[in-house]
């Protein structure tokens, strides 16, 4: 069976999700908005949807989900009183992301993170369209 992660970039507006193999073929992209939900919980659930539509479109288990967001704490899994989150305060989203899909979960600030996927299949390229950002190395060691 061919390995597979998730790579979540959240933005203040929309949040892309993609899915890797260990090559870094991309098998699946989507998007979703970031606003427009009134719990972070419902948005989480929302992002437990669209994995567990990946996996059963990839017809593969994803290993790892990895998360690029702003004002992120790899230490505490937190995003930290993010001025462009809807939700304010400090969010337990590496938690409430593994309880909803009972993957691992590892989170980075998006600076941090980061490469892009280019938008029609292929490989992961540096400098191309579709930014999904993971935290790379985790991701690696969860393949490994």
């Amino acid at each position: 069976m061919v390995e597979i992660v998730a790579g979540i970039d959240i933005g203040g507006t929309n949040t892309e999700i993609g899915i890797v193999d260990k090559d870094g073929n991309i098998l699946f992209h989507e998007n979703i908005p970031t606003t427009g939900f009134s719990t972070v919980e419902a948005y989480v659930a929302s992002i437990g949807f669209v994995l567990k539509k990946a996996e059963t479109q990839c017809k593969r288990e994803i290993l790892a989900i990895g998360i690029g967001a702003p004002s992120a704490n790899y230490f505490s899994g937190c995003i930290e009183h993010a001025p462009n989150m809807p939700w304010p305060g400090i969010i337990p989203l590496t938690e409430l992301i593994t309880k909803a899909t009972g993957k691992r979960s590892f989170i980075t600030k998006s600076m941090r993170a980061g490469f892009k996927l280019p938008k029609r299949g292929g490989v992961l390229l540096p400098g191309n369209d579709v930014p999904i950002e993971v935290g790379l190395a985790e991701l690696t060691a969860a393949l490994a």
